[in-house]
Formats: structure tokens, sequence, C-alpha cells
């Protein structure tokens, strides 16, 4: 233990001093907001892996839903705006998806934390005593004992070229009974600057940066993924709101039809008692009353449905889906301009430029191609240079030790006094006389270096799983261009699609209102002629109804083509920036 105590301060002072030198280094690429995470320290993490506290999991707070409704509270006016809004802020699924972007880019750091430089340092420590085994180890006594105190200290560095250069100190102190050491104990210091390269598998730029730009294309398409993602969910917001608005004017027109249908029960119920109507007429209208109220119920079953849709998209808390509270929507389906601006084929050609999914599908395929030449390069041998430059150090506490060299230059009849001990032998003392300070102002003595070159070359006999791998790659690949294929017309069917059923809807509006207006008229005069005698009931409630269900029909293309102007944006990409969607909001 002896050699433990004596090594130098210096060389625990180097330790702290390249960790400090490295800090810079890997903390350089670090972004300033993220200096405020919190990573668990060595004590409390070595704490948690032996102990029960990795049992713990995250603390998640679910809100508890109570068994009965929650009462109504007063009705919440709502625009399709207020709805966008607040589906960003509220949705769950948005909340679960949102770290979707930011786990993408964790990747990058992991990638190019490949690169990364490290410390690195060994101790060990040997003492053993043997019995002699032979003269030649030189020993005192009949054991031979021997004692080795080992550390060192490095600091490692891998480049882009798919090489480490490692620049390590050693030292090392040895102690031994053995009497043939001139240097009894040693402190020897070295000083290695070591390169490896591989020059085909594993080597160069490319190869090494993959992983960095394929997770760099990860962290583009999680970001066209989440505006995807971000689009359905806003699309399906607009959708439930029209399904709501025509619910509300739904059950508007048939509170109106029931308003008509029971005034005209009252003016047949008058006539009975006047005796200008026989009370068997009364029938028709009361029939009409009937249908009517059951039709209202029908419509406000719809009105809660479609408010529960639009809640549960919402995650209100003024109205949870659990509660009785009436959104209102404060938007109605407005009659649309005549005809669209643009053409079919810009649409299309819109589609491919804007169309989130489809920057994603082909980042996808480059990253195949990526992975295909990484797969590639696993094909080569394995050949790989290094060299290595080094200085060496060595001092200690140096033993007088015969000159045999001196000896042979004694004349024969002093070499025989020497042997028959009259004349001392000749000794040589070392001149590497000290400890660890001498040992290291030896490591810069011209005569005292190193320096190697190699080369190791390896050949996989059959290399069944580099080719495996390549195969694989080429295959993932295809299967990525096909899939290209197959988005790209169904990109094209999309915009088709939707197109038209902007232009049905459109057509639909325009002849759907010149019904309307036919029918309101057709209605009152029914009702003239119902007062002159010339109809009955059953004409003027079919005439009613007919005005009714054009109402709806003329509601419902209303809907329909803002419905399908949203799954028009979507298809084409440009949902999010003709409704204004900002970064920021988003």
């Amino acid at each position: 233990m002896k050699g433990i105590q004596e090594l130098p301060r210096r060389s625990i002072c180097g330790l702290v001093l390249l960790s400090l030198l490295l800090a810079p280094i890997t903390s350089a690429g670090e972004k300033a907001d993220e200096e405020a995470v919190s990573y668990p320290g060595p004590l409390a993490a070595i704490e948690d892996q032996w102990t029960d506290k990795n049992r713990e999991a995250f603390e998640i707070h679910l809100f508890s839903m109570e068994r009965d409704l929650a009462p109504a509270g007063a009705p919440l006016p709502l625009s399709l705006e207020d709805a966008f809004r607040l589906a960003l802020r509220q949705n769950l699924d948005l909340r679960s998806e949102r770290y979707t972007t930011d786990i993408a880019e964790m990747e990058i750091k992991k990638a190019k934390g490949a690169f990364d430089a490290f410390t690195f340092s060994t101790f060990s420590y040997d003492s053993s005593s043997e019995p002699l085994s032979s003269q030649l180890q030189g020993a005192d006594s009949s054991y031979f004992k021997r004692e080795s105190t080992l550390f060192d200290i490095g600091l490692g560095k891998p480049v882009r070229t798919g090489g480490i250069m490692e620049l390590a100190l050693e030292m090392n102190r040895f102690e031994s009974n053995s009497t043939f050491l001139i240097i009894n104990p040693y402190y020897s210091t070295r000083l290695n600057l070591t390169f490896t390269q591989p020059l085909l598998k594993n080597a160069g730029i490319a190869f090494q940066t993959a992983p960095i730009r394929i997770a760099e294309n990860l962290h583009l398409i999680s970001g066209d993924r989440w505006q995807e993602f971000i689009t359905d969910i806003l699309v399906t917001v607009s959708q439930a709101y029209w399904d709501l608005a025509f619910t509300f004017e739904n059950l508007q027109v048939r509170k109106k039809s029931l308003a008509l249908a029971k005034e005209l029960l009252r003016d047949n119920e008058t006539q009975v008692r006047l005796g200008t109507m026989a009370p068997i007429d009364l029938l028709q209208s009361q029939t009409g009353v009937a249908l009517r109220e059951e039709e209202l119920i029908g419509a406000e079953a719809m009105l809660e449905s479609a408010q529960d849709v639009l809640k549960e998209l919402l995650q209100l808390d003024q109205a949870p889906t659990y509660s009785s509270t009436l959104i209102l929507p404060t938007d109605t389906p407005s009659t649309p301009p005549p005809r669209e601006d643009s053409r079919l084929e810009d649409a299309i050609a819109l589609a491919f430029r804007s169309r989130p999914e489809y920057r994603a599908a082909l980042k996808e395929l480059e990253n195949k191609n990526l992975q295909i030449k990484v797969a590639e390069n696993q094909l080569l041998p394995v050949l790989d240079f290094r060299g290595n430059v080094g200085l060496n150090g060595l001092a200690g506490s140096a033993v007088p030790t015969t000159d045999f060299a001196a000896i042979e230059k004694l004349s024969p009849l002093e070499q025989l006094l020497v042997l028959i001990g009259v004349t001392p032998s000749p000794t040589f003392t070392s001149p590497l006389d000290g400890k660890w300070k001498e040992s290291y102002e030896e490591l810069f003595s011209p005569d005292s270096h190193q320096w190697s070159l190699g080369l190791r070359f390896e050949y996989p006999l059959g290399n069944n799983v580099g080719k495996a791998d390549y195969r694989q790659a080429k295959m993932d690949g295809h299967r990525a261009l096909w899939a290209l294929r197959s988005l790209e017309q169904k990109m094209v069917l999309e915009v088709k699609e939707a197109w038209r059923a902007l232009e049905v809807n459109r057509k639909k509006i325009r002849i759907s209102e010149t019904t309307v207006r036919l029918a309101r008229q057709q209605l009152e005069a029914e009702h003239k002629r119902l007062s002159l005698g010339l109809s009955t009931n059953y004409q003027v409630l079919q005439m009613e109804e007919d005005l009714r269900n054009v109402q709806i029909n003329s509601l419902r293309a209303k809907v329909d083509y803002w419905k399908a102007r949203a799954k028009m944006l979507k298809a084409t990409g440009t949902f999010l920036q003709e409704e204004e969607i900002s970064h920021d909001q988003i």
C-alpha cells in the first residue's frame, strides 16, 4: 500500500483538470433552454438502483368523474375559431402527441452523442509473495516478492471519420526484492497518443454521420406527422362543430313546423266549435301535430349527441362531456361563393407541395436510402489502421550494482583479484535517481520516446449478417417507394373527391334556395285556398312538410359544403394556413 500513498497529488489534479476541460465540449451543443433540465445526480441514481425506489412511477393526476351528471350551467356560446383554439389547448390526444417532436429531437442529440469526448481512468494495485523458483529471480530470500501500483488517466474523442483518438498518461510504481534491479522501487511514466482509424468497414464521414442525418430526418418527419395530426383533429372538430350547428338549425325548423301544425289544429278546433267543420276533419291536423312532436324528440336527441361529440373533442372545463351544459354555436353555415378561384389541377399541385404526410414520406424514402448505404458499408472487410506515439519517463531509488562492463575492461590479474574479493568490484549507479517528479522530467528527454504503426485485416467468411441486412434495407427502400407512389394516388383521389363535393354542394345550395322560396310561396297559397274552402288539412300539412324538408335539405347542403371545404383544405395541405392557425397557437 506504500505505492498508493506515493501517487502524486498532481495526478488527481490532472483528472479534475481534464474533466473541467471537457465540460465546455460536452455542453457546447446544448440549447440554452435545456440548462433548466434537472438530471439525477450520481448519488441519487445509485440510491434508486440499490433500493426499491425504482418501483415508484410518475405521479399521474386523473380527473374524477362523478357518478351523476354535473348540473347544467349557463349556455356556452362558441365560435368555430374558439373551438379550434380550445382543441389545441384542451384535447387529450393532442396533449399526448405533443411530445413526439421533442422525443425525436432527443434522438438527434443521441446520434450526435456518438462523437462526444470522454475521460477514462484506471487504478490497480498488485502485491504478491511466492516461493523462489529460479536464481534468475534474484531474490535475497527464499520468497520472491513484488508490489505494483498502476494508475492512468486519459482523454478520448471519436472523430467523424470513424476513428478514435486517445491521449493517456500512465504511471506505474514497481518494487521487488530482486537484486537484479538497478532502480528499486522504480517509477515509470508514459504519455501516449493513440489513433485508430477504420479504412474500409465503418469508415468515412458519410457512414459515421448517417445516424445523425437519419435522426434529423426523423425529427422533420415527426414535425410533419404532428402537423398532420393537428390537422386531423381540427378537421374533426370542424366536422363536429358544423354537425352541431346543423342540429341546432334542424331543431329550430322542426319547432316552427310543429308550431304551424298546432296553429292549424287550433284553427280547425275553432271551426269545429263554430260548426263550420266536422269533428272528424280534426284527425288530419291532430296526426300532423303528433308526427311533428315525434320528429322533434328525434331532433333533440341528435342535438344532445352532437353536443357530446364536440365536448369530447374539446375537453372543456366549463362543459365537460359528462355535464349537460349547452354549447351554442355562434357561427352559422352561410352561402358559399358561386365558384372556386383555383382549378382542380392547381389544387392537386398544391397538395404535392403542402401535404405534411407527403413531405414525411419523401423524408422516409431518403432515410431508407441512407440505411441502404449504411448496410452496403457493412459488406466491406475490416481494415483498421492503428498508430501510436509516446514519451517514456523513468526514475526511482538507484541501487549500486556491479558494473560487469567495467570488469570486462580490467586485466586478467585485476579480474582475479575482484573474483577472490581482494579488490572490490566496480559498481554502477543509475543516473535516473528520484521519484515521480524526476520521472515526469524524463518524459521530455530527446532519447525517451516510442512510436508504432500497424494494420489489422479481417474478412468474414460468408458474412450472412451483412448480406441479410443489405437485402433487408433494399426491400425496405422498395417498400417505401411503392408506399410513396400509393400515397400520391390517394392524394389525387382525395383532392378530386373533395373538389367534387364542393361543386356538388354548391349546386345543391343554389337549387335548394330556389326550392325553399317556391315551397314557401306554395304553402302560403295553400293556406289561402284552405281559408276559401278549396283545400284540405292534408294538403296544407303536406305542403308544410315539403317546405320543412327542403329547408332541412338546404341547411344540410350548406353544412356539407363547409365540411367539404375543411376536407378540401386538408387534402391540399393548407388547412392551418387558411384557418389562420399560427405556430404560436400550436
